[in-house]
């Protein structure tokens, strides 16, 4: 297994957010990380599709465990 690597450690969307929201966007994509970002973008605002990725792939498979539960 390759082991997570973070470069920013961000808890919180406001940025996205107000960028979501100043847009009046619909669909985001951002890096899925640990799930914190697009979790509560779906949260805050239901509506909006978010897409989220990684490029570690036990990064992506750990967020889809979460989502999927």
């Amino acid at each position: 297994m390759n082991r997570p690597k973070f470069g920013i450690a961000r808890e919180d969307s406001v940025f996205e957010l107000k960028a979501v929201d100043h847009n009046d966007a619909g669909h985001l994509v951002c890096v899925g990380s640990g799930g914190c970002i697009p979790f509560s973008l779906k949260y805050k605002r239901p509506a909006l599709s978010v897409t989220a990725f990684d490029f570690n792939l036990d990064q992506t498979v750990r967020t889809f465990s979460i989502s999927s539960n």
